[in-house]
């Protein structure tokens, strides 16, 4: 038996499992469920360990001797003080200055979103594509601001764009 035909019987036999939860619950279904949870973090952590870990942190450290790299180490490090009940103080420090990234960036999205548009908006009208681009923009701007909110469709299931 070839290594290609027994693989996709394997697979075809823990596709049938995974399939039988359809009927009910059976120990068939949790057996390939907990095995595919099992073999997937396996394989994540040795992948992260061989695609993360080694280039981005033990070749620049210790091989091209980049020690500055150890200070965001040592923060993300702190991250798993979240699971000490102990130490899990220590976690908020690399919260914090993740929003402290989050904050910065939001001036920066203003700028590429809205402010891009805008200055694009606001070119002198001087042939008519202009002109149809200008009127467009003033008829959408014109409909959101004064149109009134639709009754949602199923009660209070359905929740609309602006929020009634």
């Amino acid at each position: 038996m070839s290594f290609e035909l027994f693989s996709n019987l394997v697979g075809a036999f823990f596709t049938l499992c995974i399939f039988s939860f359809l009927y009910k619950d059976n120990p068939f279904y949790q057996m390939s469920e907990q095995l595919l949870v099992g073999i997937s973090l396996g394989y994540s952590v040795v992948l992260t360990y061989e695609r993360a870990f080694i280039p981005f942190f033990v070749q620049p450290i210790f091989l091209k001797h980049q020690w500055i790299l150890i200070i965001p180490s040592i923060i993300g490090i702190f991250y798993l003080f979240r699971f000490s009940r102990k130490y899990s103080w220590l976690s908020r420090y690399p919260i914090a200055f993740s929003m402290m990234g989050v904050g910065a960036s939001v001036p920066l999205a203003m700028h590429n979103s809205i402010l891009v548009q805008m200055r694009q908006a606001m070119v002198p009208i001087e042939n008519i594509n202009l002109l149809l681009i200008f009127i467009g923009t003033i008829a959408v701007l014109l409909y959101f601001f004064f149109s009134k909110p639709t009754p949602a469709p199923m009660g209070s299931l359905w929740i609309s764009a602006n929020g009634t």
